[in-house]
């Protein structure tokens, strides 16, 4: 058997010290950066609703633009990543979506940007957007917000009803988002959180707009027979007619039962028996002075109480032509507020039930939680000294 000569014995030597400097060229460079050693390996994505997206809406069909509906949160973990697929599910009716538009606030550098287009795919149930390389990159332990816009199909009544549901949502993250790591080169899928849904939205052909009109009443509460206490304004989209029927009996079949429920606090410091009864409560179309309905609350004295009052549009009908804006006058009996302190308040509750509206005279839509959002209040009147 051979022996090593001096020359293979010097070769394998620094063979030897070659090898451990390299090892340990690459764990200072380890250590330097991260503060740890650690091998290089597979990172993980985590996809959530980013707390930016939007709340629940009601959208108006017969408009050219995209409609930012959902912002979805992919967070890097292990490795900065690469985003390579994403994929998007309407939960809501079919046939609504014409175009879905994808934006990213990281560019493909991983730099903070404003949102822009990183991709357009045909619409339907599903939409997938495949991510170039280098487009757009999550820095590790970072994250990157995907947002989601839609081009809406039109509401004809047939494909696309007015209150269609549309809910974007990321439905299983492990099959719907793959990122490449940029250290390992491993495709990497979306954890396992489930589904992620953001917020439900509703499409018409045309919605109402309602707010506190500037010249609602406010101060001092006036004493007699129809004293206005509040004034709302309510405005039709520019996409079409807003309606509210007017009641018609229960035997006809053209029945709408269209209605706007208006909540009323009010303090009667009087407690003595002739403060108590009924209040009679009009409204009014102000802009022509027509009353469009009439309610009675009841009233006690004492302490603080909440009722309400519905306009059921018993007496005229209300019709916002498109882009028209309208101001709907509260008016009360106040009579037997007649002591310094007594006060009364008007608002429209954040409530889905508390509005029926239709358009061009069809239909009986809620959604008093979004039209309402908030709670809008009118001005609390008070009877002075």
């Amino acid at each position: 058997m051979s022996k090593w000569t001096n020359f293979e014995k010097i070769a394998a030597l620094v063979a030897v010290v070659v090898l451990l400097a390299g090892v340990g060229w690459y764990v200072w460079q380890q250590t330097s950066i991260t503060g740890a050693f650690t091998l290089p390996s597979g990172g993980s994505v985590s996809v959530t609703v980013d707390s930016s997206s939007p709340l629940p809406g009601l959208l108006v069909a017969d408009t050219p633009d995209d409609k930012w509906l959902a912002v979805f949160r992919l967070a890097a973990r292990g490795e900065a990543q690469n985003l390579r697929m994403f994929r998007i599910t309407n939960d809501g009716a079919k046939n609504t979506i014409r175009t879905y538009m994808f934006y990213s606030d990281r560019d493909g550098h991983g730099n903070r940007v404003n949102p822009f287009l990183i991709g357009i795919v045909p619409g339907g149930q599903v939409g997938t957007l495949c991510v170039p390389p280098g487009m757009v990159k999550i820095p590790e332990n970072d994250f990157v917000r995907i947002t989601v816009g839609i081009i809406l199909m039109p509401v004809d009544g047939y494909v696309v009803e007015n209150d269609a549901l549309l809910q974007l949502t990321v439905e299983n993250p492990s099959r719907d988002v793959q990122t490449e790591g940029t250290m390992s080169g491993d495709a990497i899928y979306g954890d396992l959180s489930g589904s992620q849904d953001a917020s439900r939205h509703y499409v018409f052909k045309s919605i109402p707009i309602a707010n506190l009109a500037p010249s609602s009443p406010s101060g001092n509460l006036i004493v007699s027979a129809s004293t206005p206490i509040a004034v709302f304004g309510l405005a039709a989209d520019l996409a079409g007619d807003i309606t509210f029927i007017k009641k018609t009996p229960p035997d006809s079949a053209n029945i709408q039962d269209n209605y706007i429920i208006f909540n009323l606090s009010y303090y009667l410091n009087d407690v003595s028996q002739e403060n108590t009864g009924e209040a009679l409560i009009k409204f009014l179309n102000k802009s022509d002075g027509t009353v469009l309905g009439s309610a009675l609350v009841t009233l006690k004295p004492g302490s603080d109480y909440v009722t309400s009052a519905a306009l059921v549009f018993d007496l005229n009908s209300l019709r916002l032509p498109a882009g028209a804006y309208r101001n709907v006058e509260v008016r009360m009996n106040t009579i037997q507020f007649e002591d310094p302190g007594d006060w009364v308040l008007v608002w429209l509750q954040e409530k889905n039930e508390n509005i029926g509206w239709g358009i061009a005279g069809n239909g009986n839509y809620q959604h008093g939680d979004i039209l309402f959002r908030g709670d809008i209040y009118a001005h609390k009147l008070v009877k002075a000294q």
